[in-house]
């Protein structure tokens, strides 16, 4: 069942932990204000039958197999309780299962050495990211103006008692016209900000994925997830698709979305037939990859970490996750993001002089110049993040040492 587990963060019955969005359902329960309803409780206030259960005929209406499911959904959280020897009290009934949580309980032994919260943030709470949902509410605000300056334009044009109809509809035509035409370079303003925001946290959500472990490629899950892919593959069925269709295919299966974009470019000139596999060496490195099924040649891969390795011994190693992180650190700064957010992003999960170094090697801008300017920062502000100085032996080699 679904739980919170956080703030703002909830773990759902197949592992994946998310960010819900207000008013939403999770394995049949209702989010909203942090906490997660009873199944099949509408529990936002301003929602028609707040408190109460959704009815019988909705759920007909919507989709008659939910009844089943809903009535699973129920057991399963019966049983689960039961096992816990009571409800903690909290909205929603969550159960012993959140102990910890102010509920009496003792503290669940397991909890995950990752702190959620902070991954969350750094990965999602980024300045691109908030760039791009600015892009996006601002394109959608403008819409909203331009259709409400339409609405107004033809009301008043429709109060005007000297217009003959066919002043009105000459009047009314040129208003729509030239709406449609304003209509058309807005929307596709907002459809450039969605994909540029699908992309970016489609690659967030992918880093808290493999830093959570969530991509088990021997599960059934994950291998019909690389199925359905292929299948798109096989049927050109990606071809002409924006980043904000890629972007579910690309979370599912751990591949960022340009990584797809670009084999989608290439088997649209016919170049290739892409294939998408995954493998795990003797050290348990566990990659996908998308490879050329004609000469095997490997057209696209990402790591997903030591993810077998980690389910034997039961949680991710130090070098598992510095790995990850020096590995994410390469990417975001070879697609542009600046120095000064990289140190904002990777401190406290790299050491400073790993980050600076592995920045220099990667980005996009080429390395920093200590002495400012452009997209530099200075020795100043390198010593602030914990820099050593630049006379001080180091390189790429020294991570780790």
């Amino acid at each position: 069942m679904a739980t919170v587990i956080g703030s703002g963060l909830v773990k759902l019955n197949n592992g994946q932990v998310i960010r819900p969005e207000e008013g939403g359902w999770y394995d049949g329960k209702q989010y909203w204000g942090g906490q997660l309803g009873q199944v099949n409780q509408i529990i936002n206030p301003n929602q028609q039958g707040a408190g109460g259960q959704v009815s019988q005929e909705v759920i007909n209406q919507t989709n008659p197999n939910n009844a089943a499911y809903i009535e699973e959904q129920k057991r399963l959280e019966q049983q689960r309780q039961g096992s816990a020897g009571g409800s903690s009290g909290l909205p929603g009934g969550s159960a012993g299962g959140n102990a910890g949580l102010g509920t009496g309980f003792a503290a669940p032994t397991n909890r995950p050495t990752i702190d959620l919260n902070k991954l969350y943030e750094q990965n999602f709470n980024t300045p691109e990211i908030k760039a791009a949902q600015g892009e996006v509410d601002a394109a959608n605000a403008e819409l909203d103006a331009a259709t409400k300056a339409r609405d107004d334009a033809i009301a008043a044009e429709g109060d005007n008692p000297f217009y003959s109809q066919e002043n009105l509809t000459g009047k009314t035509s040129k208003i729509t016209d030239k709406y449609n035409r304003d209509a058309v370079r807005i929307q596709n303003k907002i459809a450039i900000a969605a994909n540029k925001l699908a992309t970016l946290r489609s690659d967030a959500q992918i880093k808290t994925n493999i830093a959570t472990q969530q991509y088990q490629i021997d599960s059934q899950n994950y291998k019909d997830q690389v199925s359905q892919l292929n299948a798109l593959f096989a049927a050109g069925g990606l071809i002409g698709a924006n980043a904000y269709e890629i972007a579910d295919y690309a979370t599912a299966v751990g591949m960022p979305v340009g990584m797809i974009q670009n084999v989608v470019a290439q088997q649209k000139q016919d170049k290739i037939k892409p294939q998408v596999i995954t493998a795990t060496d003797d050290n348990g490195n566990v990659t996908v990859a998308v490879v050329d099924a004609n000469t095997g040649a490997t057209i696209a891969k990402n790591s997903l970490g030591k993810i077998d390795k980690a389910k034997s011994t039961g949680g991710s190693t130090t070098a598992d996750k510095n790995a990850y992180y020096m590995e994410a650190l390469r990417q975001d700064a070879a697609r542009g993001v600046e120095l000064n957010n990289i140190f904002k992003l990777y401190t406290g999960y790299l050491d400073p002089n790993t980050i600076y170094s592995l920045y220099n090697a990667n980005s996009l801008y080429g390395p920093n110049n200590p002495s400012g300017g452009g997209k530099s920062i200075t020795d100043e502000q390198l010593a602030r993040y914990g820099v050593k100085p630049v006379n001080t032996p180091f390189s790429i080699t020294n991570i780790g040492q």
